[in-house]
């Protein structure tokens, strides 16, 4: 049989020395004939990108030519002489100028984290899904799920509104249509205005496009066909461009760049009290993870941040020990979260049958919050002594976290690993 280089060469020849993706798919098909494995579609295009020097992953023979968003060319190929129609500019779904607030050692922990999670999963297997689910939870978002297709994308550790909704494509499923002429971006457009949301997301865990819908005449979409390849690689470069995406998101509050955002002299003031509550937590818990290392390996991973929590997984999606501070406590938590409220009121309340127990292994009470109004549920202990704003009591309070923090997670490791 010939190589998938050879019928990739032989499909665009067939069809004239350039196609579409779509079109090359269906002809590699019919050449190869029998039962192509589920990954066939990324195999050809991780084959193409490896042999096209307009890739980053070129590493071969210089055999192909991009000359479109999904359009592919034989690099000998010269398309006869014909007028040019230049498609309006369009602009990039992200402001070029916007930078995500974390560092690059911190989204180059994020990259490492989802990698960790990658490396025990197969596209193949019946738990990919989760993987994709995990991927989203590391970016900072919990995930809802609407039905096996749809989940919407909401601010973790809150019940906000949605802020994205992502169409899910099993793996070795045509990405780009349903069925034929019927796209899987018109399903997600769809389903983005029935949840009211303007961000959309497609991805099978190895691909991911970002559209946003409110301008998409004018937006260019995000599209990483190889997103696998970036995660696998830890293509540092290259993820920080899905980071910044992914983190704008988060911020957008549907107003355009630089409103939103800035109030300029009316809100200066506040600016500034948020600046400096920003740089207080980002010493709070670069001082607080560097201790908790020689004690736990349990935040070891975690990088500081600005916001007022920092988090790690509790070994199961939809579970993760966190610490929180505000100005005047603190506290250390389990969050139950996995974006449906069934399930995380259930396994609450699977722990909560084992209450006695667990405090007496923790050593003293702790607070079981249903939190029946909202999604989440947790478990917490709180340290009313200080605050952030004790900054000569920062040693005694980090300590009194990293104690509780470590207690709290040796009285659930055994009612963790039991959750289905």
């Amino acid at each position: 049989m010939a190589t998938w280089v050879e019928d990739i060469v032989s499909a665009i020849t067939n069809l004239g020395g350039q196609a579409t993706l779509t079109q090359i798919y269906d002809e590699v098909k019919r050449l190869r004939q029998g039962t192509l494995p589920k990954m066939s579609q990324h195999i050809i295009q991780d084959t193409i990108c490896q042999h096209s020097s307009d890739t980053q992953e070129f590493q071969g023979d210089d055999l192909f030519r991009k000359v479109d968003k999904g359009v592919w060319a034989l690099r000998n190929h010269v398309v006869s002489s014909q007028p040019v129609l230049h498609a309006p500019k369009q602009k990039p779904t992200v402001p070029q100028n916007y930078l995500p607030p974390e560092s690059f050692e911190e989204i180059a922990n994020t990259l490492r984290t989802i990698k960790q999670y990658r490396d025990y999963q197969r596209p193949d297997s019946s738990t990919w899904k989760e993987y994709v689910d995990e991927f989203f939870h590391i970016l900072g978002f919990s995930t809802d799920e609407k039905n096996q297709r749809i989940m919407t994308l909401n601010l973790m550790g809150a019940n906000h509104t949605p802020k994205a909704i992502v169409c899910y494509v099993k793996p070795g499923e045509n990405f780009n249509e349903i069925t034929p002429g019927l796209e899987w971006e018109s399903y997600l457009f769809y389903a983005a205005k029935f949840h009211q949301v303007e961000w959309g997301v497609l991805t099978d865990g190895l691909q991911l496009k970002v559209v946003h819908f409110k301008d998409q005449d004018n937006m260019q979409p995000s599209y990483w066909p190889d997103l696998d390849g970036i995660v696998c690689q830890e293509k540092l470069d290259t993820f920080c461009t899905v980071y910044k995406v992914f983190s704008f998101i988060k911020g957008y509050d549907g107003k355009p760049s630089g409103q939103g955002h800035q109030k300029k002299l009316q809100q200066g003031q506040k600016d500034g009290e948020l600046a400096e509550r920003h740089v207080l937590r980002l010493r709070f818990w670069g001082e607080l993870l560097e201790k908790a290392k020689t004690k736990t390996k349990l935040h070891a991973k975690v990088s500081p941040g600005i916001g007022n929590w920092v988090g790690a997984g509790a070994g199961k999606t939809g579970l993760g020990f966190n610490y929180v501070v505000r100005m005047d406590n603190a506290q250390v938590e389990l969050y139950i979260d996995r974006g449906e409220a069934e399930w995380n009121k259930m396994v609450f309340n699977t722990f909560l049958q084992h209450k006695v127990e667990i405090e007496e292994l923790f050593g003293g009470p702790l607070e079981w919050q249903l939190l029946p109004d909202k999604r989440a549920s947790r478990i917490r202990f709180v340290i009313s002594s200080y605050g952030l704003k004790d900054q000569e009591h920062w040693d005694e309070l980090q300590d009194k976290l990293i104690d509780a923090m470590i207690r709290l997670e040796r009285a659930l490791r055994n009612y963790i690993k039991v959750v289905a």
